[in-house]
């Protein structure tokens, strides 16, 4: 569900940018860590087994088809936005630090 939120939220920002001649370039690109949804955005003979679910990312795959939002695949442990969420240890913080280019 947050990634079809996303994709609409990503359109709403795009006709926005559009409306004062900022045109879009690039597919947007985010991560997530629901991997079902990575297979389901791979694999459309997959969505039979998943109807409870398909009205919710019907959207995401056809932006997706359309070069709109580019899926990518993250596993949860290298998210960078685990720094802000979550209490890491002090080797996780560090490196999520330098994943972000954060200096001291």
């Amino acid at each position: 569900m947050a990634a079809s939120q996303t994709t609409r939220q990503a359109m709403w920002l795009s006709s926005i940018f559009r409306s004062i001649g900022v045109p879009q370039m690039k597919p947007l690109s985010y991560m997530m860590t629901i991997k079902i949804l990575y297979l389901y955005k791979k694999n459309t003979v997959f969505h039979t087994c998943m109807k409870h679910i398909e009205i919710h990312y019907h959207l995401v795959q056809e932006k997706t088809e359309e070069s709109f939002v580019k899926l990518t695949y993250c596993n949860t442990k290298n998210m960078v936005i685990n720094i802000l969420i979550k209490g890491l240890s002090i080797d996780k913080h560090e490196y999520f630090e330098h994943l972000m280019s954060v200096t001291k």
